[in-house]
């Protein structure tokens, strides 16, 4: 008896304070995952490692485990005993009952215990694999390492109309032709926004038009600090305006009003590529109404930055997929063989229309010593592979770097519902409303908040939305998305790691 006592006592200590390891072990995981969360939104893409991808792949893991455990231990418990026995047979299905919720507790107990060590093996793993001073941030001194200028693309396909509107939009405004205009050009990384950009500015119609233009590639995310972009972005704009001025160590205030002085009797143009909100709600006020039909261009991959900066007489102007032919002309672009097309209609459907895309496919397809009809559909058997890893040529590096940073900008169930888009058919409709119920359904949206599940599904299809990684196909009345798609380029790269993960096996019915 007194080892039986042993063994309860065992027992109770290890399901007593159950409450409270649950509790502890999902605070521990909400404080690392906000704090992986302010290190990836501090960090440009060219410093994110692939430790801190890989990291955040582990947490997301982890954060399920914990949920699926929680979930079944609560199962398990809410389970009720029904039966029409009799009295003393119901009475020892009871005790049976009660002892199996004993049991369960006990293997529950064990499973957090064990989900805890896990948590902080690998939390140690990645102090042990990350430098102290990785990711350190910008120098104050120094503007030389911000994030690389966007390259417009070499063989621009598809222009002719894009510039023709933008060129028309620099003169109309609506009853207003001498307010400033700020036109955003909203797209997916690699849609061509920087080409089209680039396009209307060299235009001969453009440089006839305006007394000072000046190009800008914005940070990017390449540093934290806001008004390290600030002074990048107004400095580089009034070298452009006014050559003679070095001003290199002047600080932001009077970069602007110099800024100003230099712009208020002149009618400008300034492009900014690649415009992040923080940035440019610090900018736009050097940049004033002088009422001389000033126009400011911006390009951004999200909406709601440039809904936010073309707001009142401004224009969004967003970029639209190239079609079948115009596709064709820039992966087979110098590749006379007809072989080449044979099974690439697959191919150029996951491309999605992305001029990036085709151009990255255009260039593995010249790359090969031996060209033949098998090429395409070999290279779409493997494209997934080759927009996650690294290959010899690495031919996909520029659009593996749009991809991971629209895949780095998202995290904890946003992430998730990113990933979950992977077990749909690519290029297939969906219907809004299919994709939200299955979110909620498979435990994707949860709030530690007082907001409902339906709100945080709702606002992670916005995010994906907002980043055309969602593309609305049917709307209503009210703006609101019908059916969609998941961009096919952007699938692509998620499918590999759908194919890893825990919700692989899940059968879409539509």
């Amino acid at each position: 008896m007194g080892r039986l006592f042993l063994v309860m006592e065992k027992e109770y200590n290890k399901n007593k304070g159950l409450a409270q390891e649950i509790e502890s072990i999902q605070q521990d995981l909400r404080m690392i995952a906000a704090a992986m969360d302010d290190k990836l939104s501090s960090l440009g893409p060219n410093d994110r490692t692939a430790v801190a991808r890989l990291y955040n792949e582990q947490m997301l893991d982890l954060a399920h485990d914990i949920e699926d455990s929680v979930d079944r231990f609560v199962h398990r418990l809410g389970c009720k005993h029904h039966g029409s026995a009799g009295r003393a047979a119901s009475m020892l299905l009871r005790v049976a009952h009660e002892l199996k919720k004993v049991q369960s507790r006990s293997s529950f107990a064990d499973e957090i215990h064990k989900l805890k060590i896990r948590l902080k093996e690998a939390c140690q793993r990645v102090i042990d694999a990350v430098p102290v001073a990785c990711g350190g941030g910008q120098p104050n001194g120094s503007l030389s390492t911000a994030a690389p200028p966007r390259v417009a693309c070499s063989r621009p396909v598809g222009l002719g109309k894009p510039v023709e509107e933008l060129l028309s939009l620099l003169d109309e405004v609506g009853g207003e032709p001498e307010q400033l205009r700020v036109i955003s050009i909203v797209g997916f990384g690699g849609s061509g926004k920087t080409t089209l950009a680039r396009a209307v500015y060299d235009n001969t119609q453009t440089m006839a038009k305006f007394d000072s233009r000046a190009w800008v590639a914005a940070a990017g995310g390449g540093t934290p600090e806001t008004s390290f972009g600030m002074r990048w972005i107004l400095r580089d704009v009034l070298q452009q305006v006014r050559p003679k001025d070095t001003m290199v160590d002047v600080d932001n205030q009077h970069l602007e009003a110099s800024l100003k002085e230099c712009l208020k009797d002149n009618r400008y143009l300034i492009v900014i590529d690649g415009i992040r909100m923080d940035e440019w709600s610090t900018v736009n006020l050097a940049f004033e109404n002088n009422n001389r039909s000033s126009r400011i261009i911006l390009t951004t991959t999200m909406h709601s930055v440039a809904n936010r900066c073309s707001h009142g007489n401004g224009y969004v102007y967003p970029m639209n997929s190239l079609g079948e032919q115009e596709s064709k002309q820039i992966a087979f672009l110098g590749i006379r063989s007809p072989e080449f097309e044979q099974g690439s209609a697959a191919l150029l459907g996951k491309c999605d229309g992305l001029p990036l895309a085709l151009v990255n496919v255009s260039d593995y397809l010249k790359s090969s010593s031996e060209p033949t009809g098998e090429l395409c559909p070999n290279l779409c058997r493997t494209l997934g592979s080759h927009l996650k890893e690294k290959h010899d040529p690495d031919i996909f590096s520029d659009l593996r770097n749009v991809l991971l940073d629209n895949y780095d900008s998202l995290s904890g169930y946003a992430l998730t519902c990113l990933l979950y888009l992977g077990i749909f058919p690519s290029n297939r409709p969906i219907k809004r409303k299919v994709v939200i119920r299955r979110w909620l359904a498979e435990g994707y949206a949860r709030s530690g908040s007082l907001r409902s599940e339906e709100d945080i599904a709702d606002d992670n299809f916005k995010k994906l939305t907002d980043r055309n990684i969602i593309q609305p196909i049917d709307t209503r009345n009210n703006s609101q998305v019908k059916t969609c798609k998941a961009h096919g380029i952007m699938h692509e790269f998620v499918t590999p790691q759908v194919s890893r993960s825990f919700f692989y096996n899940a059968k879409v019915l539509m």
